[in-house]
């Protein structure tokens, strides 16, 4: 059966099945032929999490599902959702796991490519990215390990927008000249580590990133990003072999891998795997060179074990969010910014936060729009349909922390994109998300979306913490470097 038609913006027309809208006499009659229609739909509809061409191509959840809302659609910038992605890989198809934005500029990391938009003036929907770099035939290495279905371009961080760094998993890290915006190029390669997080903190005229290495001997790793502009292609193998100057600098601490890392300005948390305990260091990085521990300590025992981090600054406060199955709580780790170390102490606020498809894949995004603080959480699950899997919480007071997510109908504002809901499209999974501006930019592995932050109050405070989410703040604190 094709899925109903709909327009943006406008009301839904649905397609009626006949059997629904005929008169029926006989009752026996009518217990045969809705059995066999359903049985027709089951024979025919393709299973959980299952490849449909009719779920092609992304189309915006229609106002019946925002109306009212904080939140409403914008445009629909990457559309891979015509792709099967179990049957037909394709070395050059993009999936969006992770963004941000410098300028007017937001990069995408997206599967096997990096993409960058030029977002110009929205409402817009441009549908093609300004580039497209397609990662394994434009790094100076690329491994064996690649077997056509896995995504490595993973994680991406804009120092500015014409420097940006960019994980590509077990193929390593990366930093990219994007200052030719419509062919960008590759400055370095370390291809020694698996990459995921990056947190970029500005030193000076000096950007440095600090790096989630997750593999065998892995831990949180350094590089030098400005030292790496007057490379072309160059390529590390670390620790062994570092063959591109000052750019790798080595570890910070001593881990075996880390799970999650998350930033804000010169502070870096980071949880290294654990069964029976999730612990988490914080690392003042003002001294790149010289990082100073300011607060350790346990912050899930079995079965809660903490999955990722969130950072950020507000109003002369340092908050650190940490993800659990079903829940996300915030702490107050503000004592972080004074000179002496301190402890964890107990969450200030619980957030209720269920997979109702009972996944536990979920991701933590913070960013900051104007005076108010967004705590995203994402979810990586393809299969299942409920009305919401998804949250964006307003944290500007993260003691009365609340979903702006559109809730006036019961199926959901979110619950119109997943795969396995009447309405949804093949292969999203809400990876992360930020806001830059009034807009909320989502990386939804088929689909790249924009979202705007509409009606609703807020205090008129001052917000004085930026994530790398919004880097916008960066020029009015460190210049253009």
């Amino acid at each position: 059966m094709p899925r109903p038609s709909y327009r943006p913006f406008a009301a839904p027309v649905f397609a009626t099945p006949v059997f629904a809208t005929r008169a029926i006499a006989s009752p026996l009659l009518t217990r045969v032929i809705l059995c066999s229609a359903a049985l027709g739909v089951l024979l025919a509809a393709p299973s959980r999490g299952q490849f449909d061409p009719d779920k092609s191509p992304i189309e915006e959840a229609p106002s019946e599902r925002w109306i009212g809302s904080q939140l409403e659609p914008v445009a629909i910038y990457g559309d891979n959702a015509d792709f099967d992605v179990d049957n037909d890989p394709v070395f050059a198809q993009s999936f969006y796991h992770d963004l941000d934005v410098a300028g007017r500029y937001l990069f995408a990391a997206a599967g096997r490519n990096l993409e960058v938009y030029d977002l110009g003036s929205l409402p817009s929907r441009p549908n093609r990215p300004r580039s497209r770099r397609t990662a394994r035939t434009t790094l100076p290495f690329w491994g064996a390990t690649d077997n056509g279905g896995s995504f490595f371009v993973n994680h991406v961080r804009a120092a500015t927008d014409d420097l940006v760094a960019v994980s590509v998993g077990v193929q390593g890290f990366t930093i990219w000249d994007m200052r030719n915006k419509s062919a960008p190029e590759v400055h370095y390669q370390d291809r020694g580590i698996s990459a995921r997080q990056i947190h970029v903190v500005p030193d000076g005229g000096t950007f440095w990133a600090f790096v989630a290495h997750a593999g065998t001997g892995g831990g949180l790793i350094r590089y030098n990003l400005s030292a790496a502009t007057s490379l072309d292609h160059c390529l590390d193998d670390s620790p062994g072999q570092t063959n591109c100057g000052s750019v790798y600098q080595g570890e910070v601490g001593s881990f075996s891998g880390i799970t999650s890392l998350a930033g804000s300005g010169a502070f870096v948390a980071v949880i290294p795997p654990g069964v029976v305990s999730s612990n988490v260091t914080l690392y003042d990085m003002s001294q790149p060179l010289d990082p100073a521990i300011k607060l350790s300590g346990t912050i899930g025992t079995f079965p809660d074990i903490a999955t990722d981090l969130a950072l950020w600054r507000s109003r002369g406060h340092l908050y650190l969010a940490a993800q659990f199955p079903a829940t996300t709580k915030i702490y107050d780790v503000s004592c972080a910014m004074a000179a002496g170390p301190c402890s964890l102490g107990a969450p200030i606020n619980t957030l209720s936060t269920p997979d109702p498809t009972g996944g536990n894949e979920t991701t933590l995004s913070a960013s900051t729009t104007g005076s108010r603080d967004f705590l995203y959480v994402g979810n990586s699950r393809r299969s299942g349909c409920a009305p919401q899997r998804e949250y964006l919480f307003d944290v500007t007071s993260p003691a009365a922390a609340f979903d702006v997510s559109p809730s006036v109908s019961s199926a959901g504002y979110w619950g119109w994109y997943y795969m396995d809901c009447a309405t949804g499209f093949n292969n999203i999974k809400p990876w992360r998300g930020y806001f830059h501006g009034d807009v909320f930019y989502r990386a939804a592995h088929s689909g790249l979306d924009a979202h705007r932050l509409v009606g609703g109050t807020a205090p008129d405070l001052f917000a004085d913490g930026f994530e790398s989410g919004d880097v916008s703040a960066w020029d009015a604190t460190v210049g253009d470097p």
